[in-house]
């Protein structure tokens, strides 16, 4: 059940660098880990207060910060490999 966890950081980093793209903005870095912190503090500390199937688990703020490093290994293995196409 914490897949989805694991996926929500990747998809919502990805989405949120999209969109910043139009901005010449690009989240990289500790702001990756910021972000996802604020995110995952809000939809496992604030949602429960008013929604009422929602729980706390601290496993799924660990899937979350998960998720983001696996984003930032993904980015880092593409930057590396459009370097080295660029090299040739």
């Amino acid at each position: 059940n914490y897949f989805n966890d694991l996926l929500a950081p990747i998809i919502l980093l990805a989405f949120s660098n999209f969109l910043l793209y139009f901005y010449d903005k690009e989240l990289e870095g500790k702001y990756v880990y910021i972000f996802i912190s604020v995110c995952s503090i809000f939809w496992e500390f604030i949602t429960p207060l008013y929604k009422i199937n929602s729980v706390c688990d601290i496993l799924d703020i660990i899937m979350y910060l998960s998720g983001a490093s696996i984003y930032i290994l993904i980015i880092f293995l593409i930057d590396r490999g459009c370097k080295k196409c660029k090299k040739i």
